[in-house]
């Protein structure tokens, strides 16, 4: 026969003996005890995620779908024909492939003797886009075409997924949305990153020259404007961002000034002493 539980018997002791609250009886323990029990043996229930956390744990995959749908928009217009896109890239590459066969002598003069009645005829060659072929060349072992427009998908997803990282870092809402959005805004924009041209990797020199200024170091303008010097002939964009920087600042201080009310005037009485 078992034993009796005491009234005055510790919560402890009574969970060890009782399976469940059915093994007790009024007559055994009181109100408190069972209250105490009831707290005790709580079913668990599944706890229901807060829908903050939700959104930090969809937040830590927003990159990876950013690269991905980035990546595959500019896989598909790449897909779309087998030649490059556009006319200049077929100068480009084939510049770089002069670059790659020329191996060690990769800053050296290059002998480019089929623009003889240009700027760039023999004597009077310049790479103006010397960083960019440089990248491109790697991409040049195999058949042109096809180095050509997988040098155009790498370097078109780098620039747009640079911008994505620059809206993430900034805490703009929704960034994969607006990067959607700049995907579909127009397709002369898809077109021209799409093309074996330097553009997509300037807009990642752009898009470092704002996060410069927006972090407040101002300095790394001085290697970035270096870098576009020898990528892009548009590198005068670079030097837009700090001026334009400094004539929404002086705006501002305008603005405030304009707005701020003139400090009052002291009344008769105090100006007087009395």
């Amino acid at each position: 026969m078992r034993a009796p539980v005491r009234a005055n018997a510790p919560a402890e002791s009574l969970t060890e003996r009782c399976y469940t609250l059915a093994h007790l009886t009024l007559a055994h323990v009181g109100p408190r005890t069972i209250a105490t029990l009831s707290v005790i043996r709580r079913p668990m229930t599944r706890r229901s995620l807060p829908l903050a956390e939700v959104r930090a744990r969809l937040r830590a995959w927003e990159g990876v779908a950013a690269l991905i749908l980035i990546a595959s928009v500019y896989s598909a217009i790449q897909s779309a024909t087998p030649n490059i896109i556009g006319i200049d890239g077929y100068y480009h590459v084939k510049v770089a492939a002069l670059m790659w066969q020329q191996g060690w002598r990769l800053l050296a003069p290059l002998d480019f003797p089929w623009l003889q009645l240009t700027i760039l005829g023999p004597g009077l060659y310049s790479d103006h886009h010397f960083l960019f072929h440089a990248l491109q060349a790697p991409f040049t072992m195999g058949d042109l075409r096809v180095g050509a427009k997988m040098a155009s998908v790498l370097f078109a997803t780098l620039g747009l997924y640079t911008s994505y990282h620059f809206l993430a870092r900034h805490g703009v809402r929704y960034p994969v949305l607006w990067i959607a959005v700049l995907i579909a805004c127009a397709p002369t924009f898809l077109w021209r990153h799409s093309m074996a041209r330097p553009q997509a990797l300037f807009l990642v020199l752009l898009i470092g020259a704002i996060w410069a200024v927006f972090a407040g170091r101002p300095w790394l303008l001085a290697p970035l404007g270096f870098l576009a010097v020898w990528l892009f002939d548009g590198f005068p964009f670079v030097l837009g961002i700090p001026i334009a920087a400094l004539a929404a600042h002086l705006a501002c201080w305008v603005t405030r000034k304009a707005l701020t009310p003139p400090p009052p005037l002291p009344c008769e009485g105090e100006g007087a002493g009395g």
